[in-house]
């Protein structure tokens, strides 16, 4: 009776998984405790190994999606070898058999063909014209993907996991946007002033961000964090 292949329980909150990858191919042959088929969950990668020795037949294919108690394919007893002297034994009552003349026929599996005499004519034929010209190589149809050197590559689970996760949480999760309006009238007239100095200096226009770091840097000079533990104070 074949040995059937069956997916693991793979823990409490893992309820399928997918088929990476076969390691043995259909029809070859397995071993005891080697493993066969490599299966991916939202977690991690496991193998299954096979449980007695055989031929595999493989039921589920990669990319199957599969859940515990899942047949994934079976392994089959190998047939008994046979013996080469049991191959190439004559048939039982075809051993005397003889030809007209008295010549002993070649009943047996195996035996090679008996040579006709080549005539002198035939030996004198030349030989027939070998072709040196090779017909042109067809080149191998290329996928779409290949023109723009993109590949396509399947996302895994635990990918698949995170992505969904993500989105849940941009869905559930509270966002909030605050607006505060404020007089950049003198900021702009002194990026204005720095501008011709910056570009000569540095080759780069000055832009907004380089004004918000000083001042967040100069707000921290002047309330440094023993400044607000001594005061009792939480900000300036």
């Amino acid at each position: 009776m074949p040995t059937r292949i069956v997916v693991p329980e793979m823990g409490e909150s893992v309820v399928s998984a997918i088929v990476a990858r076969w390691l043995k191919e259909d029809g070859e042959a397995v071993a005891p405790g080697e493993a066969v088929v490599e299966l991916e969950t939202e977690k991690v990668n496991l193998e299954v190994a096979a449980e007695a020795a055989g031929i595999l037949a493989i039921a589920k294919p990669a990319g199957a999606e599969v859940q515990p108690g899942d047949i994934l394919g079976t392994i089959a007893e190998a047939a008994a070898p046979v013996s080469p002297a049991t191959e190439t034994a004559a048939p039982e009552g075809k051993t005397g058999e003889t030809r007209p003349g008295g010549a002993p026929a070649a009943k047996a599996a195996g035996a090679p063909p008996l040579l006709e005499p080549r005539t002198p004519e035939a030996s004198a034929a030349p030989p027939a014209p070998v072709s040196t010209t090779s017909a042109p190589e067809t080149p191998a149809p290329r996928s779409p993907t290949d023109a723009r050197g993109e590949e396509r590559v399947r996302i895994s689970r635990r990918r698949q996991t995170i992505a969904r996760h993500l989105v849940e949480s941009l869905r559930t999760a509270a966002m909030l946007t605050t607006f505060n309006e404020v007089d950049m009238g003198a900021l702009q007239e002194l990026r204005t002033r720095l501008r011709e100095a910056t570009l000569t200096r540095h080759g780069l226009f000055p832009g907004l961000t380089a004004f918000f770091i000083k001042a967040a840097v100069s707000a921290l000079k002047a309330c440094p964090d023993s400044t607000l533990r001594s005061k009792g104070r939480k900000w300036c």
